[in-house]
Parts: C-alpha cells; sequence; structure tokens
C-alpha cells in the first residue's frame, strides 16, 4: 500500500506552520492545526495513499485543508478527497474533471507513480 510522505511548511507557507485551537464541538477540547506539503507515492494504493500521522505529529485527522501545488500530468493535474478512518486516513487521488482525454473524474489505477503530484495541507486534529 503507498504512502504519502509529508514534508513540514517552509518559506512564505510556513506562517505559523503549527497552532492549536478550540474544537468547533465545544467540548473544550483543543485541535492541533499543522501546516505542510504531501506527496503521493510512487506506488499508488488503491483507495488512496496513507497519511502518515506520526511524520506529521497528530494520533488523529479530524479534518484537512487542501491547496493543489502545480499539477505535472498531461491530464491537467489530480483532484484529491480524504478517506479512510481518523486514525488511519487516506488521501486518494482522481484525475481533474477538467483533465485532458478519457477517465476525468475517476480514481488513478492501482501502482501508479503519483510522486510528481504534491498538495499543501492543513491538517487539523489531536
Amino acid at each position: 500500500m503507498g504512502a504519502c510522505t509529508f514534508a513540514r511548511a517552509s518559506g512564505s507557507f510556513a506562517d505559523q506552520a503549527e497552532f492549536s485551537m478550540p474544537s468547533p464541538n465545544g467540548d473544550g477540547d483543543m485541535l492541533r492545526g499543522v501546516k505542510g506539503t504531501l506527496t503521493f507515492s510512487a506506488s499508488y494504493a488503491t483507495g488512496g495513499d496513507t497519511i502518515p500521522l506520526a511524520s506529521v505529529g497528530l494520533l488523529t485527522l479530524n479534518a484537512i485543508l487542501v491547496d493543489p501545488v502545480g499539477p505535472t500530468d498531461a491530464a491537467g493535474g489530480l483532484s484529491v478527497r480524504l478517506g479512510g478512518t481518523p486514525s488511519a486516513p487516506t488521501l486518494a487521488a482522481f484525475l481533474a474533471a477538467g483533465g485532458v482525454g478519457a477517465g476525468a473524474g475517476t480514481q488513478v489505477a492501482a501502482a501508479a507513480n503519483c510522486s510528481t503530484h504534491s498538495v499543501n495541507v492543513l491538517l487539523l486534529g489531536h
């Protein structure tokens, strides 16, 4: 199964790269936010590459905000979707709907090399 790699935010994106905020459910719990870049694996896993929570410094992932970074494939890039569970999250890749050719909007094939695709993310969890 493929796994994304995580790199902490750097440069102008690193402003407040880590922070805490009250949980929106009003239980007094605090969420931790971590900015960085997730890069897909060289052997994409069906259903999505795992997000390496240990590298991020989180035990669970409650939400993800994604800002795509320069897609490089001829189909016009990838769109992504969070999956899995809070303690074992995955990031699924789909051919961009505006992409060139057949298959736009379908999930990337298993074992495809997606290692040239990265997304800037804000991960929120515990």
